[in-house]
């Protein structure tokens, strides 16, 4: 029996659609402790066809409007930051008109001084151990410290 991928399985569906109808009306089908009719059968089956064929409609549709919302989008952006840029260089970087337009103004970043003396030391320790691996031609260091290079 090969597997039930979803065209397999539309397809024995119809199959078994069409087998069902060429039953007696009257033939009942006794499976997993219940009893069906054909008909009752036949009207699962094509409700399950149905209701795929309106996913996979559905699906294509979505499917559309997302490319359709990427387009539009890939359009308006560069246009909204353009405005943006426009009006920061016309009302400047912390001005109050750009509220209402919805820009934020540009808050001014301070660097705190841990951050500054923490910076201070990441540069030591860099240049600690560059000194460490000896001179390269141009600046070309090649990754390793003095440390993994002596182990």
């Amino acid at each position: 029996m090969s597997s039930l991928n979803k065209s397999n399985l539309e397809n024995r569906l119809r199959q078994t659609i069409a087998w069902l109808k060429t039953l007696p009306a009257s033939t009942k089908l006794t499976f997993d402790g219940n009893t069906f009719a054909p008909s009752h059968l036949v009207r699962a089956f094509e409700t399950e066809l149905s209701a795929d064929a309106e996913v996979s409609a559905r699906r294509a549709d979505y499917k559309a409007a997302v490319e359709r919302d990427k387009l539009a989008r890939a359009e308006a952006l560069p246009l909204f930051s353009g405005v943006q840029e426009w009006a920061r260089l016309t009302y400047g970087k912390q001005s109050a008109m750009l509220e209402p337009a919805g820009f934020q103004p540009i808050a001014k970043r301070y660097t705190s001084v841990a951050a500054k003396a923490q910076g201070a030391q990441k540069a030591q320790a860099t240049r600690a151990a560059l000194r460490a691996v000896g001179a390269t031609p141009n600046g070309q260091h090649t990754g390793t410290t003095g440390t993994a290079a002596a182990a």
